[in-house]
């Protein structure tokens, strides 16, 4: 979670969920995008599929 969205401000890491609509259950904010290059898309797909497996194998 952050202050404004320019990455000043204190921050507190906590692990949460995002309801259907975009909105952090945590800080209650909404998510507008996600702005991320090519690369960090392939990694975040690699690492979501990774997670995804992991999660089947442990039932």
């Amino acid at each position: 979670m952050g202050k404004g969205g320019s990455g000043k401000g204190r921050w507190q890491v906590t692990r949460t969920e995002m309801d259907e609509t975009g909105v952090c259950k945590a800080c209650g904010e909404r998510l507008v995008c996600v702005d991320i290059d090519p690369l960090e898309t392939e990694n975040f797909a690699s690492s979501l599929s990774t997670l995804a497996c992991q999660r089947e194998d442990t039932g």
